[in-house]
């Protein structure tokens, strides 16, 4: 259920970030030595121009920014081989430092869920709850594949986001955008080729599921139903989120007949297998597109946030779309 009142308490409690949240000088050794120590003389937040901090830790790549109606304050982005566990907050610091932010003009805490490396998902997300908590500010989740599309809403073409969902396989999720010539096609065939009865299908290799009915579908790019939803960039999702084999994606694009511009780490990686298989169906998006942003994430998150829709932070779960490799006792 979506609650109208952000954050989870009139007062932050104390001990989150090392003392009372209400106040913007955390001890420099909880959290990082880069917060924050004086309060910005200028707030430039309002209603119409949330200021919100976004999280970005789905994959290797690791991504924090600040941003509100007016474009991007700063962003940083890393890719490394260490956990995300290790630089994020630190990170998060940095930032709210390098652009003289206080943790009170925060409008909201947002923070991509997936799909992706499930132990990147865990660490970005409780680091979000911890923060939201502490802090008193509400937190919005936000699809990771939704992050990669909204980067290419500038054109006309099916998009098909892609992250690398290892054991040779890939998260996706079709969209398009939005423009009076592609509002008058029918974008639910998305997925309709591969849908058995029981939402599997093997392709002689694994099982490509289809995430109906669950969470992910919850979650649209605009929180409306995937083939009704607009965002203000003109961007739908047209299918529900997958987990494919390369081979079961080239089948699915080769069914619909559309050229589709393929993004993700995903795509980088599978890239020459996709082109093999699809020819001229298959364009691949500029490099630095294949790597998710925080700044996407936030753009997303500003949306929800100026409908006045706030989940339950207790009830955000990851976008695992398949079940975790890890299974708790």
């Amino acid at each position: 259920m979506v609650s109208k009142t952000p954050g989870y308490a009139d007062k932050p409690p104390k001990n989150q970030l090392g003392a009372d949240a209400s106040t913007d000088n955390p001890p420099k050794n909880q959290i990082g030595a880069y917060f924050p120590t004086d309060t910005p003389t200028k707030n430039t937040a309002s209603a119409d121009s949330p200021l919100i901090l976004a999280l970005e830790t789905s994959g290797v790549w690791g991504s924090v920014a600040l941003l509100d109606n007016h474009g991007c304050r700063a962003e940083y982005s890393l890719k490394s081989s260490r956990t995300h566990s290790r630089r994020l907050l630190d990170a998060v610091g940095k930032i709210m430092a390098a652009s003289e932010t206080a943790w009170s003009q925060l409008d909201a805490i947002t923070v991509a869920l997936g799909p992706g490396s499930f132990t990147g998902l865990r660490i970005g997300l409780s680091s979000a709850k911890g923060l939201a908590l502490a802090t008193g500010k509400p937190l919005i989740g936000v699809s990771s594949l939704d992050g990669l599309a909204v980067q290419c809403v500038h054109q006309s073409l099916p998009i098909c986001a892609l992250i690398d969902a290892r054991k040779q396989e890939v998260f996706a999720a079709f969209y398009q955008t939005t423009s009076p010539q592609n509002e008058a096609q029918d974008e639910r065939d998305d997925c309709a080729a591969f849908k058995a009865t029981d939402d599997r299908l093997t392709d002689g290799r694994s099982t490509m599921i289809l995430a109906t009915g669950g969470p992910p579908a919850e979650r649209p790019v605009t929180g409306d139903p995937p083939t009704e939803g607009k965002s203000r960039d003109g961007l739908k999702r047209t299918s529900e989120f997958l987990a494919l084999t390369p081979d079961a994606l080239s089948a699915l694009i080769k069914k619909r007949q559309k050229p589709t511009l393929l993004l993700g780490s995903g795509a980088d990686l599978y890239r020459r297998l996709l082109q093999d298989q699809l020819g001229k169906l298959a364009i691949f998006a500029p490099p630095q597109l294949h790597f998710a942003r925080a700044a996407a994430i936030g753009l997303l998150a500003q949306e929800q946030y100026q409908r006045g829709e706030f989940p339950d932070p207790a009830r955000i779960t990851p976008i695992y779309v398949r079940p975790s490799d890890v299974v708790l006792p």
